[in-house]
């Protein structure tokens, strides 16, 4: 983990209405990196994000969602690949904020400081360490409409909760007959995402 450049002065008259507070706000980028082993050149790494190493603690940090990877961050793996810099197998940018006066942001809203659609708010270091965690894949099901028929594929409808209509059952029902194979979770969701 590295951090970049402190940001001072935030305005912070938002934060004190909605919280009832009289604080001063500060920020600094965080930047947690995952590799395969430690044979990274962090030296370059650190002039490449204009970063160095972390000397602050945090009263809350924001970064992406789980399971999300930030168009940030791929941009900035292309680069730290085209550059050399070697066994950097996942990079990503965190926002560290300090309130003076508080210790915790248990308590506090913070809707003003992220997007709740793709970011999410991180009490310490360690929740965005795990961040960087791969989930094992879950596994796709396969939808046995041809052994169950249509009535499989309906059962499939309520349950993962694709919401299609009765034509489109009808449709798929016929598309997958016609091929001669089931369809997984995954297709129907897709299907019905559209």
């Amino acid at each position: 983990m590295i951090t970049g450049d402190k940001k001072s002065g935030l305005n912070g008259e938002d934060l004190n209405k909605l919280n009832n507070l009289n604080s001063e706000i500060s920020s600094n980028e965080i930047y947690i990196l995952a590799s395969k082993n430690n044979q990274v050149d962090l030296d370059g790494l650190k002039n490449i994000l204009n970063a160095n190493d972390p000397t602050d603690s945090f009263t809350f940090i924001v970064g992406p969602r789980s399971g999300t990877i930030s168009p940030w961050s791929s941009k900035t793996e292309d680069i730290i690949k085209n550059v050399g810099i070697k066994n950097v197998e996942r990079v990503e940018r965190f926002f560290g904020f300090t309130i003076s006066d508080i210790n915790s942001a248990d308590n506090l809203d913070l809707s003003i400081f992220f997007d709740r659609m793709t970011q999410s708010v991180y009490l310490n270091f360690d929740e965005c360490k795990n961040f960087l965690k791969e989930e094992p894949q879950r596994s796709v099901k396969v939808i046995d409409l041809l052994n169950g028929g249509i009535e499989t594929l309906k059962e499939a409808n309520i349950s993962f909760g694709f919401a299609m209509s009765a034509d489109e059952i009808e449709y798929l029902y016929d598309f997958y007959s016609k091929a001669a194979r089931n369809p997984t979770d995954a297709e129907l969701m897709m299907f019905a995402q559209r």
